[in-house]
């Protein structure tokens, strides 16, 4: 099963060897291993893109890996290079290092002790918290709705630049030069899954079956909605009520997108305008404030499940029923038990050509 946010592992710091001093370049990537991987493993991966030699300057055993690593991105945003790349001196990294350390001291336990029931399902119904335990409840909820809220907004105004840019993009295949590129993906025939299950008799379903966790159906009740959850996608009734301008300047947005066929693509690029710069700048800066602000997210998220534990609940403030899923029908395990249904004809689909704008996430021209 996938890693979830709950289970143990590493973080590591990762730094870069300047070849002519053999000392750390001053760049070290906070990151994370779960489910049995080491911190070696992904030295190896991202030494293949960098031209100096990597290495662990850190490596911390936890029980709170994923919620230690969302803090220490949160508290030194303004020593952050770019993505999970962070620039410190000696004497900060040894801070930082001290901290992730404290952290995992208060969290580890915590999250331990949650993770017997972060993937079973609630044996207690719901909890009923008050006075000082309600309010500091509440709080965190309200904190949430808020982040919850910021999130929204910037995720209509990045839609907003992404659907701007690919109508300026037009049928140009190489994009805007250093801003838009488009993913030409060749179109295959190759075995459908889908269509295997539909033709599968009950036994060979059965064969096939894999154990999946109850579902992770943990949602805060926000007093805004009239107590209900507020899901973060874009069509959403609440957010598009709450956020009424940011979601009509993106619907117009939207609306000026025309989708084309692959063979309308040209080998032709747009110029770089200071304007499309300016608009890929703004891009770029939401993604990182987005960023920030779902660790944050994350982090009330699982303060609220310490609280949950085995209940399915907490009066007026979220649900997290984790209602029982029937297993599986595994890929993986159809292919082993009737490999041959893979070459099979019968279950063969031919998929088009497609062509996808797609953008930078960083700027490759600065």
């Amino acid at each position: 099963m996938a890693a979830s946010k709950v289970d143990p592992g590493q973080i590591y710091f990762i730094t870069e060897m300047d070849q002519g001093t053999k000392k750390s370049t001053g760049y070290y990537k906070i990151g994370i291993v779960r489910k049995l991987r080491l911190t070696y493993d992904r030295i190896k991966e991202h030494q293949t893109a960098n031209p100096h030699r990597l290495y662990a300057a850190e490596v911390i055993n936890t029980d709170a890996p994923h919620m230690v690593e969302s803090m220490l991105h949160g508290m030194y945003n303004s020593k952050r290079a770019s993505g999970e790349w962070f620039r410190f001196t000696p004497s900060e990294l040894a801070t930082v290092i001290t901290e992730a350390k404290r952290l995992s001291g208060i969290y580890g336990p915590k999250l331990s002790a949650l993770r017997a029931n972060y993937s079973s399902t609630p044996s207690k119904g719901i909890l009923t918290l008050s006075g000082k335990n309600l309010t500091d409840t509440e709080n965190l909820r309200d904190k949430a709705y808020q982040l919850d809220k910021e999130i929204m907004e910037l995720k209509y105004k990045m839609k907003t630049i992404e659907h701007t840019l690919e109508a300026a993009t037009g049928t140009n295949g190489d994009g805007i030069d250093g801003v838009t590129y488009v993913d030409h993906k060749n179109g295959a025939t190759k075995f459908n899954f889908t269509m295997w299950k539909s033709a599968a008799t009950a036994a060979q379903l059965k064969a096939c079956e894999k154990p999946v966790s109850p579902k992770d159906d943990f949602r805060f009740l926000y007093p805004k909605n009239g107590n209900k959850a507020a899901k973060t996608d874009l069509a959403n009734a609440h957010w598009k009520k709450e956020l009424v301008t940011s979601f009509n300047v993106y619907d117009i947005a939207k609306s000026s997108v025309i989708k084309h066929p692959t063979s309308a693509f040209t080998e032709t690029s747009v110029a770089r305008t200071k304007l499309y710069e300016k608009m890929h700048e703004e891009y770029s800066e939401y993604s990182v404030k987005r960023g920030i602000l779902e660790i944050k997210l994350t982090t009330i998220n699982l303060e609220i499940r310490l609280i949950c534990q085995q209940y399915e609940g907490i009066a007026g403030i979220c649900e997290w029923k984790r209602k029982p899923r029937s297993p599986e029908i595994n890929e993986s395990l159809m292919k082993n038990n009737f490999s041959a249904d893979t070459i099979n004809p019968r279950f063969m689909k031919t998929t088009t050509d497609t062509s996808t704008v797609k953008f930078y996430l960083y700027r490759p021209y600065v």
